[in-house]
C-alpha cells in the first residue's frame, strides 16, 4: 500500500462539504424571517381622521355622493369651488366596482375642480 500525498483523500472533501452544509443550513434557517414581513398598515391622514374634510364618493353607476347625500356633478363642482371655512381635505371614496381608469378620471376631475387636497381612501363605497 502506498502513502497518499498530503492534502488529498477524505480530508480534502471535508472542507467543501462542511462549507456547503453551513451555507444551506443558514439559508434554510433565514427563510422564515425573510418570508414573514410585517403587514403593510394604512394610516389615515391626520386632518381626515379629525373630521375636518368632506367625503366624496362615486358609485358604480357614476353617481356622486357628498357626505352621503346624492349630488349632481355640476352641483359638486360648485360646492368644491365655494367650500366653507374649516374644510381642510377632500376624501375620495370610489366604488370597488369602478375600473382603475374610472377612478383615475374621477380623481383628476376632483383635483381639477377643488382647491383642497384630495386624498384617495383605501376602501370606497360598496356599489
Amino acid at each position: 500500500m502506498t502513502a497518499q500525498p498530503a492534502g488529498t483523500g477524505p480530508l480534502l472533501l471535508l472542507v467543501p462539504f462542511t462549507a456547503t452544509s453551513l451555507v444551506l443550513l443558514l439559508a434554510v434557517a433565514a427563510l422564515p424571517a425573510l418570508l414573514l414581513q410585517p403587514a403593510p398598515q394604512v394610516r389615515a391622514e391626520p386632518s381626515a381622521a379629525a373630521g375636518a374634510g368632506w367625503a366624496v364618493a362615486r358609485t358604480a353607476r357614476g353617481a356622486w355622493l357628498l357626505n352621503g347625500a346624492p349630488i349632481a356633478q355640476a352641483g359638486l363642482g360648485r360646492s368644491l369651488r365655494a367650500r366653507p371655512k374649516g374644510i381642510a381635505v377632500l376624501r375620495f371614496l370610489p366604488s370597488a366596482a369602478l375600473t382603475s381608469g374610472e377612478v383615475a378620471a374621477s380623481l383628476a376631475w376632483l383635483r381639477h375642480h377643488s382647491q383642497l387636497p384630495v386624498v384617495l381612501e383605501p376602501q370606497g363605497v360598496a356599489s
